[in-house]
């Protein structure tokens, strides 16, 4: 399964790379060449996914791939991983994802008839994106999937998008990428603060594992907790979007073409809650219980005004992406609920709201057609 996993997050890499390859072939060898690598990637991914092992001692080290990507620098040794495994809170959305990449290229079809070579090179790095987001094992490479997966959807809205794509696709990248400095300053505090050079610990860990098990031992001070707790949640409330932080989002949806929206609503909008779900709440366990209050009532705040705000809308693309935040509160309510059903309710909706959403706006795309 290890090689399994690796070769599942590289695929649509290759893929993306081949098509310049296929490109002189022409509009159809393009297209069959990426059904055929989303399907071939969601394949692997689906074996992934029936081999979950059920017992404990199984899943920790599933589908573990890793070795020494950063080593000693100026007398620090950085141990900064390629670290890749699933687990079961990544598990479900790592096959969401290869999922809904097979409706993307299918719902383009036909759409797409400009520079079909470099749309669909995009599509499928954004798919190596979000298979990297939630396998990755390590910090710095969580990061920077997290990242890179603004790149391509960027381009997707800025280029292949209705009137206004160029605003819409500045917006979305300025309020993500704003947002994610904060994070990686938080996310790089949560490495420092776990330096223990007096208990044997001489280098500085990036182990997502490692980390979440040394600060359940060892926990930050609750005042340095809640500025770490802030600044994780600067970018992954802007990615839920969690009200008030989510104006981007409807403009998005509305301007990206309906691959984009796919991909957007479907996995995309779910990385924030994986973020509070992976880094937020068990590294910072008692910053998340004096902020619980807070995002309980931001949560309900988005139910309702993401319902209220999508009843009165005429634009069925806006519609559905108010919905999605109303939907997205449920995820966060559920999540800090803090009992486990509220966080199998979170995974669960999480997985209900990318098959529903993506396939509403895979209707949407084939009625504007």
């Amino acid at each position: 399964m290890n090689g399994l996993l690796l070769a599942t997050v590289f695929l649509p890499l290759i893929g993306a790379v081949a098509l310049w390859i296929v490109a002189p072939l022409g509009r159809d060898a393009i297209r069959w060449a990426t059904l055929a690598v989303t399907v071939a990637t969601f394949a692997c991914a689906a074996r992934l996914i029936a081999n979950f092992p059920t017992d404990a001692a199984g899943q920790a080290s599933y589908a573990l791939t890793e070795w020494n990507w950063v080593g000693q620098v100026q007398n620090v040794n950085l141990d900064i991983r390629f670290a890749l495994g699933l687990d079961g809170l990544g598990l479900w959305m790592f096959g969401l994802s290869a999922l809904l990449m097979i409706t993307s290229v299918l719902v383009s079809w036909e759409a797409i008839k400009d520079r079909e070579p470099l749309f669909y090179g995009m599509l499928l790095l954004l798919e190596f994106g979000c298979l990297g987001v939630f396998s990755a094992r390590d910090i710095v490479l969580f990061y920077i999937f997290f990242e890179f997966t603004l790149i391509p959807l960027f381009f997707l809205i800025g280029i292949w998008g209705s009137e206004d794509r160029r605003y819409a696709a500045s917006k979305f990248f300025i309020y993500t990428l704003a947002g994610s400095m904060l994070t990686f300053l938080g996310l790089l505090a949560i490495v420092f603060w776990s330096y223990e050079p007096t208990s044997g610990g001489e280098k500085l860990v990036f182990s997502i594992p490692e980390l979440t098990a040394r600060l359940a031992d060892h926990p930050i001070p609750i005042g340095w907790q809640i500025a770490v707790f802030v600044a994780l949640f600067a970018g992954f409330a802007i990615r839920v979007p969690l009200f008030p932080l989510h104006t981007w989002l409807p403009l998005a949806h509305v301007q990206a073409p309906t691959a984009g929206s796919v991909i957007l609503a479907g996995i995309l909008l779910k990385i924030g809650v994986y973020g509070f779900l992976r880094f937020s709440v068990p590294m910072l366990p008692q910053a998340a219980a004096v902020m619980m209050p807070w995002l309980l009532w931001l949560s309900v705040a988005g139910i309702i005004y993401g319902a209220l705000v999508a009843l009165a809308q005429s634009d069925i693309k806006r519609l559905i992406a108010y919905s999605s935040v109303s939907h997205l509160g449920f995820c966060m309510l559920g999540l800090f609920a803090f009992n486990p059903t509220g966080v199998q309710g979170s995974v669960l909706q999480m997985v209900n709201h990318g098959l529903s959403t993506g396939g509403l706006f895979a209707l949407v795309g084939m009625i504007y057609e």
